[in-house]
């Protein structure tokens, strides 16, 4: 920017070249003031020369009255007599002298006559310029219209007087007033006349003289106004260049101004500013940091986590699967049981061929047994995988409660970061216009915050959501594992009643008239078995649900660990951008 423009911009020389033309205003006015006063003022001291020569004339009256009356009628009087020489040497006195050219006295109304259809009267003393412009002693003068006014304006009020006007001898401004007798009667009429020109160029000496005081009293005014200006508005330029400064971002500097006036009041403030803005983004950066440092944590923890729960959930997906299997296979053990059954019963009915089907009742027995002992080792394997389940879902639970410690500390984070960024609000406010950068900063904080409160939150609820669904599993893993327990002791029998069975068809040759009680006996057991066995399919049925509900809650763990750690990255990005935004400022 040049000079020129910064002067044209400048606070100073705005003020100065408004006062400056407050003073031209000023002075303009006060000349034109004064010009006007001392135009009144001289026809004022017109008036008061009329008054002056008035009050002689008045005085001799009685002279004067028959001085007239001498004159008569004639044309062309000896004004060298004795009785018009008093008069007639006044009339020259008074002329002559200053801006008086004339001195004259005209006749009273009553003798005014009409010249050419306008107004007229005589002459009857004047001065001697007078006399040689042609106009003499009894000579009709013609009342021009503004004369007329003015006449009659002297008869009736005392004093009159004339606009300018112009007849053949120049420029006139004429005064008039009425001579009145002891009796009061008017016996002429005064008349002087005041060359307009020279009222003119003493009243254009006087303007000139006034303008020329004024524009001196202006130019000191103007140059003492504009020095107090500078020297009161000058800490106004140290505070322009400190605010560019800040504006750019540079906080190193404080300003230090000893008045105790507005303008000090206001250095002050502002250097105050300056420091809480300073310090307040000293305690931003390290907010950030930790932040970031707290971000990094939880990103650490959320990958851990998001691992854990894969593992479960996998785990569970195994379970759900053996469960599926276990379903299967008592299914299986239910049919054959009902097999078994039929053929106890037909036993029972055939007592007389049991020999002949003892050989396929062995058989039948030993299979019996196989398939018995097949889902003894099944129910030992889904014992073992029903308490590696709990044992998972166990720490399944252990990690939900490390995060529920995690997002609490982010709440609390989020808590103390929410209180920063009011702070910093609020001092963004108190700095009014050149903190509105940083109350944007602010306002990002305080979003932040609120975002990384709210991610708590959530994380919180799922967290609270999946403790509660590992305390059910748990509670349906122990009752299976407990009816899995039960189920394998009924096997157990199972096998020992197959055992007994397979004794029974080697001795049945032996005891044919006792295999028809125990083969009622048998049948009430199968019975009773086909009923454990069908009570175990839905005890298998209920455990894969479970395993399966378990499995989807794995999954929504595991998809909710995953937005935890995108929440935490986006926290860490917008830590990151809000340490390069604070970075901007040199504190």
């Amino acid at each position: 920017m040049s000079m020129i423009k910064r002067i044209q911009q400048s606070m100073i020389t705005r003020l100065i070249g408004l006062a400056a033309v407050c003073f031209i205003l000023i002075i303009t006015g006060m000349v034109l003031v004064s010009y006007n006063e001392q135009k009144n003022l001289y026809y004022s001291q017109l008036k008061t020369n009329l008054a002056l020569i008035q009050k002689p004339l008045e005085d001799q009256a009685s002279t004067l009255e028959q001085s007239i009356l001498r004159l008569g009628d004639n044309t062309n009087p000896d004004l060298t007599q004795v009785w018009f020489k008093s008069t007639q040497q006044m009339m020259d006195m008074f002329s002559g002298t200053g801006v008086i050219k004339n001195t004259y006295l005209l006749q009273p109304k009553e003798k005014e006559e009409q010249l050419d259809g306008k107004p007229s009267r005589k002459v009857l003393f004047g001065n001697q310029a007078l006399y040689q412009s042609g106009i003499t002693s009894m000579t009709p003068y013609v009342l021009q219209d503004q004369y007329k006014k003015a006449m009659d304006t002297a008869e009736a009020h005392g004093q009159g007087m004339t606009e300018v006007y112009t007849d053949d001898l120049g420029k006139w401004i004429s005064v008039m007033a009425p001579i009145k007798n002891e009796n009061g009667k008017e016996i002429a009429v005064l008349v002087i006349d005041f060359d307009y020109g020279d009222i003119l160029n003493q009243l254009r000496d006087s303007l000139w003289r006034a303008i020329s005081i004024g524009i001196g009293a202006g130019i000191l005014g103007v140059l003492i106004l504009a020095v107090v200006i500078y020297l009161m508005l000058r800490p106004i330029g140290v505070l322009t260049r400190l605010t560019r400064k800040v504006a750019a971002g540079d906080l190193t500097e404080t300003l230090t101004i000893k008045r105790k006036d507005e303008l000090g009041k206001l250095a002050e403030h502002f250097s105050t500013m300056i420091v809480n803005i300073r310090d307040m983004i000293a305690k931003i950066t390290l907010s950030s940091e930790e932040v970031s440092k707290t971000a990094e944590v939880l990103k650490m923890g959320s990958e851990h986590t998001t691992q854990a729960a894969q593992s479960i959930s996998h785990s569970i997906s195994e379970v759900a699967a053996g469960s599926e299997r276990q379903k299967r296979s008592t299914e299986e053990s239910g049919r054959g049981l009902e097999e078994m059954s039929v053929g106890i019963q037909r036993i029972a009915e055939s007592a007389s061929s049991a020999a002949e089907s003892s050989s396929s009742a062995l058989r039948i027995a030993g299979q019996g047994g196989e398939k018995v002992e097949h889902n003894l080792e099944q129910m030992k394997a889904i014992q073992l995988a029903v308490g590696e389940a709990s044992a998972t879902i166990g720490k399944l639970g252990a990690l939900s409660d490390q995060i529920g410690g995690i997002t609490n500390l982010i709440a609390e984070i989020a808590k103390q970061t929410n209180l920063l960024a009011l702070n910093a609000a609020i001092e963004a406010a108190r700095a009014g216009e050149h903190g509105r950068g940083f109350s944007v900063v602010a306002d990002s904080i305080r979003k932040l915050a609120e975002q990384s409160r709210d991610s708590s939150a959530e994380i919180y609820d799922l967290v609270q959501v999946i403790r509660t669904e590992t305390h059910l599993a748990m509670q349906t893993m122990e009752k299976g594992s407990a009816e899995v327990e039960q189920m394998s002791g009924i096997v157990n029998g199972v096998h020992e009643a197959f055992a007994d069975i397979i004794h029974a068809v080697e001795e049945v040759t032996k005891q044919i008239m006792e295999v028809s009680a125990s083969s009622q006996q048998m049948s009430a057991g199968s019975e009773e078995i086909t009923a454990s066995i069908m009570e175990l399919a839905e005890i298998s049925q209920q455990t894969s649900e479970f395993t399966q509900n378990v499995a989807a809650a794995a999954e929504e763990q595991q998809a909710s660990m995953e937005e935890i750690s995108h929440s935490v990255q986006s926290m860490s990005e917008m830590a990151q951008e809000l340490r390069q935004s604070v970075e901007k400022f040199k504190a």
